[in-house]
């Protein structure tokens, strides 16, 4: 009998797609922590699985936008839509993605997770065979993402899904999109997301935020992991944390962490990284466990945490606006946490307990974290594997 000739099974690749905040780009000489992430990441783990990567730069960082993208957060949509574009053209089912995001980068990441939950990922054949470019079918997407919530864009959604995406929607029982596989997300990680706001001028606040209500930020089941760096010491009141609220669907992991530092010293950007660096490894750390490939070099040179590095100031542009302590450990009406998977890193206890650290207790964290310990509303995390002893993993070949 002849044997039948083998088929080759198609390995599915990481993809990571890095978003980075405002008036950040990749050529600053204080790189961000999403800078530090996309370059970093391998081309293929050491076991021979591809890695593909994707940056984009903040909002306000060309030549004619930083007033237009920085103040009012002009192009946000239109950066989700080329990142949408451009998955169009590069996932193939079965790809893991990870989505990685800093400041209004974050809130590009969540929303662009967002976008996948309701429309999929167009698959380039299927647009072929609808004679509708790639592009074409991302405008589609987006123009569906606008609509408000309601049965006309369930319905758009499930059509421009069923034309484009190669797993059509299956409704389960309830009459509820099961998931598909064009529309799962792996991984998000995201430094101290902040929404589409982020200037303190109250009426600019309110035109930015009119434009950005369709974005879907929320932790939709389709996630798999979800995990959010969030600053303890952060203060400017137009930098207010949008932090994930439900309750995570079963199988999904999420943490969102308090560490030292304001904005900055979370996502990175500043001279001093040491802070920053303690944020960044925590999730390199996650996102290695859930399959990731990072440089080993770049875990060794690159990175130096410490809990007691120096801390940024607030300018005297935001004092004018008064502080706004970030609340933390908020018990909710129904008893419960408000905020998902909400714990302490290490770190900000190990700064809040250390005996030359007098200023920093007698500052945010005397308000804020000293008594969300202390009354047990919220508790430390144990660090994530390699945290303590990053040279301890295979950061080229994840599990």
């Amino acid at each position: 009998m002849r044997a039948l000739p083998s088929q080759t099974v198609r390995v599915p690749r990481n993809i990571a797609l890095c978003f980075d905040g405002t008036w950040n780009s990749d050529d600053a000489s204080s790189p961000t922590n999403v800078v530090k992430t996309c370059q970093a990441i391998r081309p293929a783990t050491s076991a021979g699985v591809q890695q593909l990567t994707y940056y984009d730069r903040g909002v306000g960082t060309g030549r004619f936008d930083r007033f237009r993208g920085g103040v009012l957060g002009l192009g946000l949509a239109r950066n989700v839509e080329l990142a949408y574009h451009w998955l169009t053209d590069h996932y193939v089912e079965g790809d893991r993605l990870f989505l990685f995001g800093y400041s209004r980068g974050a809130y590009t990441a969540r929303s662009l997770a967002g976008l996948i939950g309701l429309c999929g990922i167009p698959d380039g054949g299927r647009c072929g065979l609808a004679e509708c470019p790639p592009a074409e079918a991302a405008s589609q997407a987006m123009a569906i993402y606008r609509i408000p919530v309601g049965k006309a864009r369930e319905q758009r959604a499930a059509r421009h899904r069923d034309v484009y995406c190669r797993a059509p929607a299956a409704p389960d029982v309830r009459g509820v999109d099961v998931f598909r596989p064009s529309s799962i997300v792996h991984f998000v990680g995201v430094w101290d997301t902040v929404g589409a706001l982020g200037v303190p001028i109250t009426w600019l606040n309110w035109v930015g935020a009119r434009r950005h209500r369709f974005h879907d930020v929320r932790l939709d089941r389709h996630i798999r992991h979800a995990y959010h760096a969030v600053s303890v010491d952060e203060g400017r009141r137009p930098f207010a944390p949008t932090l994930w609220l439900s309750r995570p669907a079963q199988g999904q992991e999420v943490e969102q962490l308090w560490f030292p530092g304001v904005h900055g010293d979370v996502g990175g950007g500043r001279p001093h990284a040491k802070l920053s660096d303690g944020a960044l490894l925590w999730m390199w750390a996650k996102a290695y466990c859930a399959g990731l490939a990072f440089e080993p070099w770049a875990v060794a040179r690159n990175l130096a945490p410490d809990p007691f590095g120096p801390q940024g100031k607030m300018s005297p542009v935001y004092r004018v606006w008064g502080r706004h302590d970030r609340p933390i450990g908020e018990i909710g009406e129904n008893g419960r946490p408000a905020v998902t998977g909400e714990a302490v890193h290490f770190s900000a206890v190990r700064r809040l307990e250390n005996p030359d650290s007098d200023a920093y207790r007698k500052g945010v964290a005397r308000r804020t974290l000293l008594p969300a310990l202390e009354e047990e509303r919220v508790h430390p995390a144990l660090p994530a594997p390699g945290e303590i002893s990053p040279t301890s993993l295979d950061w080229a070949n994840p599990p």
